[in-house]
């Protein structure tokens, strides 16, 4: 093994900030290895191996924690007087994806502001092109006609950017 190869090694790895991988390596650094599986055999009873643990805040295996060795992970947290740290990560990943949620309604509100708006002046740009005080009277002439075609062409941009805001 090269020195290189043995800096890869003992390197840490990066694990994303708001991650059950980081938040599992929070709780390991936080209790201890020995507490945190305490608490896993006396929750769930079964023994799990340290090496599991750190699997579990490992990014870069297929070893995904379940629910229940997460809850007597934060079970631990409680028992050391930590906040629980698992439970802290879900709710943080919750509260983004309720804020994306919240953000992409209110883009959709928007959009169809915009359309009702332009809807509006579709129907102003043809009540005064109808006014029989108008250019022609009643009759549409050569510049209404393209001024209701380009409010009716923005109506259709509004429209395709909304069906493009909902896929």
């Amino acid at each position: 093994m090269s020195n290189f190869d043995y800096a890869l090694d003992i390197m840490p790895k990066i694990r994303d900030f708001k991650s059950l991988e980081k938040s599992v390596r929070d709780v390991i650094d936080k209790v201890g290895v020995q507490d945190c599986l305490m608490a896993i055999e006396e929750f769930t009873g079964q023994k799990k191996t340290d090496s599991m643990l750190y699997k579990w805040s490992d990014p870069d295996t297929d070893q995904n924690i379940q629910f229940r060795y997460a809850l007597a992970l934060d079970i631990a947290c409680i028992r050391k007087g930590l906040e629980p740290i698992l439970l802290s990560a879900h709710k943080d990943m919750l509260s983004d994806e309720d804020a994306t949620i919240h953000q992409n309604r209110y883009d959709l509100v928007s959009e169809l502001l915009k359309i009702n708006a332009e809807l509006g002046n579709l129907n102003k740009t043809v009540e005064e092109a109808r006014d029989p005080k108008s250019e022609q009277g009643d009759k549409l002439s050569n510049r209404e006609l393209n001024e209701i075609k380009d409010v009716i062409s923005n109506i259709e941009n509004r429209i395709k950017d909304l069906k493009l805001s909902l896929k």
